[in-house]
């Protein structure tokens, strides 16, 4: 079997099993990089020296925008990810032996997810102009991270069926396909009414936080966003600091 037939069917099983759609496509993305790294070798040939010289690759690339290395937690979720389709390989059947086996685990550094301080949060809500369709979203979204500790892909994933608002609570699909009720503030409803008054104008998707043209807006362009606020603002900021300050402020109360 070519290793591109593999992914494909990889693909189809990942469908079928019910893994998120956002999961899928990371994975697609890693194995179209090895399938291409590989020239389309059949699936029995690729050994572990082929995939520790992937990794090696994705070890040496330039992270965004060419300014930055790889992270970390990128080189963990390439090797995750190859962990877990040569092992499905294997079960199914097509490989005498999991080439993984003789990749090493990227070693990673142990970093402190530090969270906002309330004179942080304060900058960072002050930087998006609510004037903006977008600076509205923006300022609404961020609000509603830090009041529910929800992952930037479960709120962006949201449609109108889902909120209650008089009851100040949104219905959420997490990992694993586990549904959960977030409940959120009074000032998050505020900013949600005068976002969603905005909203109108954009109905292309049933999704609620979506981009100038009514579209459906991606986890990595509202990361892209949150970090240019931070640097306007002087925080360092991604989308999981919000759920960290989320999870700090939890326990502190």
């Amino acid at each position: 079997m070519q290793l591109s037939a593999a992914i494909t069917a990889y693909a189809r099983f990942q469908e079928a099993r019910g893994d998120a759609a956002s999961h899928r496509r990371d994975c697609a993305r890693v194995l179209a990089l090895l399938r291409q790294q590989l020239v389309g070798p059949e699936l029995a040939e690729v050994t572990s020296d082929d995939l520790r010289d992937f990794m090696i690759t994705v070890r040496q690339r330039p992270g965004n925008n060419g300014h930055r290395p790889v992270t970390d937690a990128t080189l963990c979720a390439y090797y995750r990810t190859l962990r877990a389709f040569f092992r499905w390989v294997q079960e199914s059947g097509w490989i005498g032996r999991d080439p993984m086996r003789g990749v090493p685990k990227p070693k990673v550094g142990e970093y402190l997810i530090r969270p906002f301080s309330e004179e942080q949060v304060k900058k960072l809500l002050a930087q998006p102009d609510p004037e903006t369709f977008t600076g509205l979203r923006d300022v609404t979204l961020m609000c509603f991270l830090l009041d529910t500790g929800c992952r930037i892909s479960e709120a962006l994933a949201l449609t109108a069926e889902e909120w209650n608002l008089e009851l100040r609570s949104a219905r959420v699909l997490g990992k694993g396909t586990k549904e959960r009720v977030v409940p959120f503030g009074v000032t998050t409803r505020a900013w949600l009414d005068r976002y969603l008054e905005r909203r109108k104008e954009s109905a292309l998707t049933p999704y609620v936080f979506v981009n100038q043209y009514g579209e459906r807006l991606t986890a990595s362009a509202m990361g892209h966003r949150f970090a240019a606020y931070g640097r306007q603002a002087g925080v360092r900021v991604s989308p999981h600091t919000f759920r960290h300050t989320f999870a700090v402020n939890w326990l502190r109360r």
